[in-house]
């Protein structure tokens, strides 16, 4: 099982998502009772391209809307036949045996076609374009719908990037290795990868009161890091011009470049330098915001939001074979969407991201 499958399976699980199971315990029986050899990894190779494909299109799905956005029904639809692309049940039989109709068929390119045609019908998914994505899933509190979509898209967007030169307080993509997080390991690394607000939850002095006018504005994606989670104590609600000096030590190649960066700032944070310093690791996204000199706002947060999306999308659009028009002029479409309270959560997903208080 590569990395990249034992990451999509701590999410899925951790987003308590079990109406994948079904069409997941199908690619794995075939690889399971296939002849041992060639045939048996091919077919485990199938049941991994599976998992990436569930995992991209349930990413793409929920990231996009309030609640499931009635997904189940997606996976059982699949499942039965009621195919877009004409291919066969994924089910070992129909329920109702017709012979004018395909026969049921494991085949993961052949789902992968499926579930992207189901995420790009303007009546099912409403996600035709990339202008649709980015424009549903940056406005959304994704913090308070999904802790653990949150945390997967910003792993995803985080992987091997660096600083960027001309756009100080956003990152651009890096060579392979230069920083390297969406793994199993880092999916598992809650220490350094918790989610936090950069603008606090609630109003404090130091923060663009347009962060507060709207209840929703703070649990953006554009508003949300991961950051050491013990440092959250430092982090809380302090005014922008000092939380960015400890996202860059917290960033810092070295416990030494952080101490140098603490000392030099003449703050005082609620935990010591040392410890602090302890505490930091190569981020560069973390870096990225200490480079912003200007004021945190709700501009330059949405601007963030569109980098984060853009990179995620770039590195999960494979895996379900999606190929959406990035054309800045393409019409942005409405997702059809039913608001939920808070309180109507899964709370079990609330268990499988990390996050601060900050």
């Amino acid at each position: 099982m590569t990395d990249t499958v034992k990451l999509c399976l701590a999410f899925l699980n951790s987003l308590n998502h079990t109406i994948a199971i079904a069409p997941l315990a199908r690619f794995y029986s075939e690889a399971v009772h296939a002849d041992e050899g060639e045939a048996r990894i091919k077919r485990i190779a199938e049941f991994e391209k599976a998992i990436k494909a569930i995992t991209a299109f349930t990413v793409f799905w929920r990231a996009t809307r309030r609640g499931t956005g009635n997904i189940d029904s997606q996976y059982r639809a699949v499942m039965a036949g009621d195919s877009l692309t004409g291919i066969g049940p994924l089910a070992r039989q129909r329920a109702v045996p017709d012979a004018s109709k395909p026969d049921p068929i494991v085949d993961a390119e052949a789902l992968k076609k499926e579930l992207a045609a189901r995420l790009s019908d303007p009546k099912l998914g409403g996600v035709p374009n990339l202008a649709s994505f980015l424009a549903a899933a940056s406005a959304l509190p994704l913090y308070k719908i999904s802790r653990p979509l949150t945390r997967f898209l910003l792993l995803a967007a985080y992987h091997d990037t660096i600083e960027d030169p001309e756009n100080p307080g956003l990152i651009i993509q890096g060579k392979a290795g230069v920083a390297s997080c969406f793994t199993a390991d880092g999916w598992a690394d809650e220490t350094h990868l918790t989610i936090e607000h950069i603008a606090p939850q609630q109003a404090t002095s130091g923060w663009d009161e347009e962060f507060y006018s709207q209840k929703e504005t703070v649990h953006k994606l554009g508003n949300l890091v991961l950051a050491p989670g013990a440092a959250n104590t430092s982090l809380s609600s302090r005014p922008w011009t000092e939380k960015k000096v400890l996202y860059t030590a917290l960033g810092a190649p070295t416990a030494d470049d952080a101490k140098s960066v603490l000392n030099s700032s003449g703050l005082t944070f609620a935990q010591t330098t040392e410890d602090l310093a302890a505490m930091s690791r190569y981020l560069p996204h973390l870096r990225a915001l200490g480079q912003r000199k200007d004021e945190w706002n709700p501009k330059f947060m949405d601007q963030r939001a569109d980098v984060l999306l853009r990179l995620a999308y770039t590195r999960l659009k494979g895996w379900l074979g999606l190929e959406l028009s990035d054309s800045s002029s393409d019409p942005v479409v409405q997702v059809e969407d039913v608001e939920i309270e808070n309180d109507e959560l899964d709370e079990s997903e609330d268990a499988g991201g990390a996050v601060g208080t900050a």
